[in-house]
């Protein structure tokens, strides 16, 4: 093989990797745009979440995760403190803590479906002037809650669920089959 002839076939394959580096970067540059686009309800992965509790119904429902990162469940605030109190440790089953890191798991990456706009005085339109759900999520070396949700009506659709993002007063709406997912936790208490 000639010089001539070696040196354009090492500029065709020069060129050929500058082309695939450009698209593989562009397509990772996409991808990440798409992710930043996703509009997640809460802020937060699973793995910071570190108690949320549920209030529906008058009853308040704490889900905790141990220091191994396993979930359990406490059955109301007061039982809760009390036993911080005591220093009494709790734990659930191996299968009950995968249902509910499932559980939350999947609500960590609900996606906001909608941005409906301040509440306002339309709360009773809806379902936010008595909730349904309340959920608060608390992070991870954190006293206060990260997000506190309140679950309104079911939307016309049929499908989504209206949601207060308590502090913003904006309502979101939400696929309601995540909403059905904590509710059947509740169900089962853990």
């Amino acid at each position: 093989m000639t010089d001539a002839r070696r040196s354009l076939l090492w500029g065709v394959v020069l060129a050929a990797a500058v082309a695939a580096s450009a698209y593989a970067v562009r397509d990772e540059h996409a991808a990440h745009e798409h992710e930043e686009a996703v509009d997640l309800l809460v802020p937060l992965p699973p793995e910071r979440m570190a108690a949320v509790e549920l209030l529906k119904a008058g009853q308040l429902t704490r889900f905790d995760r141990a220091e191994d990162g396993a979930w359990f469940l406490h059955p109301d605030a007061q039982g809760h403190a009390a036993a911080a109190r005591a220093g009494h440790a709790h734990a659930g089953t191996p299968e009950d803590a995968e249902r509910i890191a499932k559980a939350f798991a999947m609500f960590s990456r609900a996606r906001v479906e909608r941005r409906i706009g301040p509440a306002g005085e339309e709360r009773r339109r809806f379902g936010l002037l008595f909730p349904d759900l309340v959920v608060a999520v608390y992070e991870v070396g954190r006293v206060q809650p990260a997000l506190s949700l309140e679950i309104g009506d079911l939307a016309p659709d049929g499908l989504s669920r209206y949601v207060l993002v308590a502090g913003s007063g904006v309502v979101v709406t939400i696929p309601n089959y995540h909403v059905a997912n904590l509710t059947a936790l509740l169900a089962g208490k853990g």
